[in-house]
């Protein structure tokens, strides 16, 4: 008999201009735990997948499964979310490429520009340049996203290391 690769639970958030946003559920339950259910943790030896998910349900968050996926949406988000995303059983075999618990570019789906900026941005803590790790630049005039230059441009996002490089 086949083994199945397990599935992947998201957290689909819809975004302002439309579109939507997938996270990985636990990596969203520990960068937002006052949005996940009371009582629960993402943390190392906190609640599994499963319990984290009936505890969304609890909340009123809809639930959508598919062959490959398990969708949590905020109420009322779940229409916007599959006409986006479609059905993830329609993505053949791509999607279970990864047996790993992080989301992957590949997994993601960009609609604009934009989101992938903000996505970027805000998973900098991620990406290491020599070793270190990066930040959102800021100073006392703006923040490092959409940085302008002296010479009227700007820079999408301007990040800088541990050592404010």
């Amino acid at each position: 008999m086949e083994r199945q690769a397990p599935k992947r639970y998201r957290i689909v958030e819809a975004t302002p201009d439309g579109g939507v946003q997938v996270h990985e559920m636990k990596k969203w339950c520990r960068l937002h735990p006052e949005q996940t259910p009371p009582g629960m943790s993402a943390e190392s030896g906190g609640d599994n997948s499963q319990r984290l998910r009936r505890g969304f349900e609890k909340m009123g968050w809809s639930v959508v499964e598919t062959p490959t996926e398990v969708r949590i949406q905020r109420p009322g988000a779940a229409g916007q979310a599959q006409e986006l995303l479609g059905d993830a059983g329609e993505e053949g075999d791509a999607s279970l490429e990864s047996n790993e618990d992080t989301e992957s570019l590949a997994d993601t789906v960009f609609h604009l520009e934009r989101q992938l900026q903000e996505f970027i941005a805000s998973n900098l803590e991620s990406i290491r340049v020599n070793g270190k790790h990066l930040r959102l630049y800021s100073d006392a005039s703006s923040s490092g996203l959409e940085y302008p230059t002296s010479g009227g441009r700007r820079i999408d996002i301007l990040a800088v290391d541990d050592e404010g490089h």
